[in-house]
């Protein structure tokens, strides 16, 4: 896939299948700015869990646009591509909607906590 987005941006936009797209936080910031300020409720997020790694955002036109299993698995190997456990064979990434995920109040910045 792809990878654009300018040095200003906290995140890169990836081309998926079928003409979705992807957007990975570049930094801790950067994941905390595309969770709590870019992706919309309906939106897809992804990350590798329990690891350090970058939030994986795809957007959705509505919140009942159905995204392809294709695009979830493509996204879900960005999430951990973009992780700590990237040397794994095998990464579980938690798959669900930004409603559910909400930041850690007093910790550190990106961590989120999904409900």
């Amino acid at each position: 896939p792809e990878a654009t987005g300018g040095a200003s941006e906290p995140f890169h936009r990836v081309a998926l299948p079928d003409g979705w797209t992807a957007l990975v936080g570049k930094h801790a910031r950067g994941n905390q700015h595309l969770t709590t300020r870019v992706a919309r409720p309906h939106d897809l997020w992804l990350h590798a869990r329990g690891v350090g790694g970058s939030h994986v955002v795809v957007p959705r036109a509505s919140r009942t646009a159905a995204v392809p299993e294709n695009v979830v698995r493509a996204a879900a190997e960005l999430a951990a591509r973009h992780s700590q456990a990237r040397t794994q064979s095998v990464v579980p990434v938690t798959v669900t909607e930004r409603k559910f995920v909400r930041p850690v109040k007093g910790g550190a910045l990106g961590l989120v906590r999904v409900d």
